[in-house]
């Protein structure tokens, strides 16, 4: 099961859409059920759970927890995404605000899947899943607006 919050000051996320593709990519690589929460915070937020954390001090996109298996088996996972920085990125990108939301959401979901994104290799694995991932989740969006 996945769900989604929205604690972000930006409010009109599709956060139905966002969930599905969450699914489809846990669904791709894991067979075991899920506990995943996609929470959109504010830039404050992302700041304070990477000080917690993380113990880091500055702002990010997106930090995901895979925090383990609950007696049943099912995988427990937190993901939290920034919609004020993923603005910022989009501007930066020359993308929609939604298509680099869809981004953070498969970017977290492949960490808590154990995909790293610390070297050139992993970085890169990521961003050709992401870019598949996408260009499925575009195609959806765009036949849905028909």
């Amino acid at each position: 099961m996945i769900k989604t919050n929205n604690t972000s000051p930006l409010k009109n996320i599709d956060r139905r859409g966002l969930r599905k593709l969450a699914n489809q990519v846990w669904q791709v690589y894991q067979k075991k059920q899920c506990e995943l929460s996609l929470t959109f915070v504010s830039r404050l937020e992302i700041v304070e759970i990477n000080k917690s954390y993380l113990k880091r001090s500055y702002e990010t996109d997106v930090i995901a927890f895979n925090l383990g298996e609950s007696p049943d088996g099912r995988v427990l996972a937190d993901v939290y995404i920034c919609p004020e920085v993923a603005a910022a990125n989009a501007e930066d990108y020359g993308c929609e605000l939604s298509v680099e939301l869809a981004r953070l959401v498969v970017h977290g979901v492949l960490h808590v899947l154990g995909f790293d994104d610390h070297t050139e290799t992993g970085r890169e694995e990521m961003r050709q899943l992401e870019d598949q991932f996408l260009e499925q989740y575009v195609k959806e969006q765009h036949r849905g607006k028909e």
